[in-house]
C-alpha cells in the first residue's frame, strides 16, 4: 500500500499543495483521498492492472460555497416541480446532499458534516416541505443513517426534520421484492409505503423526483419509471436552472443555462425579447 501512496503522490505532487494523502476502502474498492490546503479533494478508485501499471479514475470535489441561493430561484424551483405533479423528492446523500463522498465512513461529527451540505438544498427542502404538498426522502447507501438523521437535525428545524425520512443500508427496512431492486428504486418503494402508512397516500412512482449524482441510479430510475435528475458535482446549482426551465421527459440533462436568443431588428422577436425581460426581472 505505501508504494501506490508514493507513485501518487509523486505524480501529483506537480499539480497542488497537500495537506494529506490517504488511503480508504469503500464496498471492498480502494480509494486514496487527497486534501489539498483550500479544501479540495482528490478521490482516485485505484485498480491494479497487470502487476505493474496501476490506473487512476479521480474524481475531484471543490470546498462548498456558501453563497445563497436567490428566494426567486427556489420558488421558481419549486413551481416547477408542482407543475410537474411531483410531490416525492428521493434525494441521494453523497455527492448530491453534501458536496463530499464519504463512502459511508465518516469518522467525524454531525455538525461538521453539515457544514458540507449544498447551499441549495439548505434552501430548497425547507421551501418544499413548507408547500405541506411535497414529501422528502434521502435515499442513500450508506449505512450511518443516525448519522445523517443528526445532519437533518442540525439542517432543518425540528418539525421539519422529523418530516424527511432515511432509507440507507443500515437494515432497518427490508424491500417487499415486488419492486425493481436496481439502484435507489428498494428505497424509494419503502419510503413510499412509509409515507402511506403516515396517511399520503398520492405518492406514486410517476409523482416521484430522483435527484442523484451517479447516473447508473439515474438511468435504473428511468427504467423503474420515475423521474429524475442527475447531478453534476462540478455544477450542482444546474440543477436548479433544469427545475426552472426544462420539462420532464426522460433523464434530464443537466447543462449550463443558455437564454434565448431573439432578433431586435424583427418586430415580431423584438416584442418577444421584451416580455421575456419582462418575465425574468420580475419579482413574482
Amino acid at each position: 500500500m505505501n508504494s501506490i501512496l508514493d507513485q501518487i503522490k509523486s505524480k501529483e505532487r506537480s499539480k497542488m499543495k497537500r495537506v494529506s494523502t490517504k488511503v480508504t476502502t469503500h464496498s471492498g474498492k480502494e480509494y486514496v483521498v487527497t486534501r489539498s490546503e483550500d479544501g479540495t479533494e482528490t478521490r482516485g478508485q485505484v485498480k491494479n492492472v497487470g502487476n505493474k501499471t496501476l490506473e487512476y479514475l479521480y474524481m475531484t470535489t471543490k470546498p462548498s460555497s456558501n453563497r445563497k441561493i436567490s428566494p426567486i430561484v427556489i420558488h421558481e424551483a419549486i413551481s416547477w416541480i408542482q407543475d410537474q405533479g411531483i410531490n416525492f423528492l428521493a434525494i441521494d446523500f453523497d455527492q448530491t446532499l453534501i458536496n463530499e463522498h464519504t463512502f459511508g465512513h465518516w469518522k467525524g461529527t454531525a455538525g461538521e458534516l453539515v457544514k458540507k451540505v449544498r447551499p441549495m438544498f439548505a434552501q430548497l427542502i425547507p421551501a418544499v416541505l413548507s408547500t405541506n404538498k411535497i414529501h422528502v426522502a434521502i435515499c442513500t447507501f450508506s449505512p450511518q443513517t443516525e448519522l445523517i438523521r443528526g445532519v437533518l437535525d442540525k439542517l432543518l428545524d425540528t418539525e421539519d426534520s422529523k418530516r424527511v425520512l432515511v432509507r440507507g443500508e443500515d437494515g432497518s427496512w427490508l424491500s417487499s421484492g415486488d419492486e425493481s431492486q436496481d439502484g435507489k428504486q428498494p428505497h424509494i418503494a419503502s419510503a413510499i409505503r412509509e409515507f402511506k402508512k403516515n396517511g399520503i397516500d398520492n405518492i406514486t412512482k410517476r409523482s416521484t423526483l430522483l435527484i442523484d449524482d451517479d447516473e447508473r441510479n439515474i438511468q435504473y430510475g428511468l427504467e423503474d419509471g420515475i423521474r429524475t435528475i442527475w447531478l453534476n458535482p462540478n455544477k450542482p446549482d444546474d440543477v436548479l436552472q433544469t427545475m426552472r426551465y426544462a420539462p420532464v421527459k426522460k433523464k434530464l440533462e443537466v447543462k449550463p443555462f443558455e437564454p434565448p436568443r431573439f432578433n431586435i431588428y424583427n418586430p415580431e422577436q423584438r416584442q418577444e425579447a421584451l416580455d421575456y425581460l419582462c418575465r425574468i426581472l420580475s419579482p413574482e
